[in-house]
């Protein structure tokens, strides 16, 4: 909707056109909103919800260290790509809708399996970035909703991959619904230093990153018109 909205309003700017109209509500209404609603009972609510969930789970991962990895500065990073075929996405796509679910969720369930296989832990928080904007009269506000959320996973192997998916998609779901607390808050809550330069950038109470993006351009979308749009930048898909 985003992508659309904005193609159409580069091309009105283009044809001196004005814009669409101006959203009912702004940022500033959801500051405000989020303020007096994230107080008290309700806002205790969700704080228990995160304290009852990650109370016994590690706070560190012992992944495996690799040979070459001590030539490498701890500021460096490296990249393993692997490409998923176009028949293998299919089949996740499909098998996802006969099961309810959604290939995030399946995505989440192969990767929490590998890496408990690597670290030897059944017990992993994942950190997921979610866009905020849970709520229906968010859809078309402007700003920035960007938030970060743990998944608890306690992986199961003597289960069937069906029940496990559906385990993954139960706790994706309950994590999603107490998403709101303010990460401060939420570090402050599980007593968390994340000035004490440990948290690695990671998410309080998470152990690893897990990020899943389905985002496809439409053929309408114009990149043409978003670099003449942007004076003297040069914008093209990557």
């Amino acid at each position: 909707e985003y992508k659309q909205d904005y193609s159409e309003d580069a091309d009105s700017l283009l044809d001196n056109h004005h814009l669409n109209g101006k959203p009912a509500l702004q940022y500033k209404d959801f500051s405000v909103w989020q303020k007096e609603y994230l107080q008290g009972e309700a806002l205790q609510q969700k704080i228990e919800f995160w304290r009852s969930a990650l109370h016994d789970f590690p706070h560190q991962l012992n992944l495996p260290d690799l040979p070459h990895m001590a030539a490498i500065s701890s500021l460096q990073r490296l990249t393993q790509t692997i490409m998923i075929s176009d028949a293998t996405t299919e089949k996740v796509r499909q098998y996802c809708g006969e099961n309810a679910s959604s290939p995030f969720m399946y995505y989440l369930a192969a990767y929490s399996l590998l890496v408990s296989r690597f670290s030897q832990s059944a017990k992993l928080t994942i950190g997921v970035p979610t866009a905020g904007r849970d709520l229906l009269e968010t859809e078309d506000i402007v700003g920035l909703f960007v938030n970060g959320v743990v998944i608890p996973i306690t992986v199961d192997e003597t289960t069937t991959v069906k029940d496990y998916l559906n385990s993954c998609k139960d706790l994706s779901l309950q994590s999603f619904s107490n998403q709101d607390v303010p990460l401060d808050v939420l570090a402050e809550s599980l007593g968390i230093d994340r000035s004490s330069g440990k948290s690695n950038g990671k998410l309080p109470g998470s152990q690893i990153g897990f990020n899943y993006q389905d985002f496809q351009l439409g053929e309408e979308f114009n990149w043409d018109n978003l670099s003449e749009l942007i004076d003297g930048t040069e914008v093209a898909p990557i």
